[in-house]
């Protein structure tokens, strides 16, 4: 084991605590939130579309070379 100096442990100033001593949580104002969740669900709801539409093309493909709907 390498020869390491000893970690020095800082502790919060006296009389504050260490939630205060911490960078402040910035909360988006809610007018973003709100048009960032609609954003992220139209976007959720475009892949889905893209994906059973990708699913019924690989279907019909496979039936056709089967030999059609009829041939389950």
């Amino acid at each position: 084991m390498l020869n390491q100096e000893p970690e020095t442990m800082t502790t919060p100033k006296v009389g504050t605590s260490a939630a205060a001593s911490a960078p402040q949580a910035h909360t988006p104002p809610r007018h973003y939130l709100k048009r960032l969740a609609f954003r992220l669900a139209d976007r959720a709801a475009l892949r889905r579309a893209e994906l059973r539409a990708r699913t019924y093309g690989v279907i019909a493909a496979d039936r056709l070379s089967r030999g059609g709907a009829d041939h389950a």
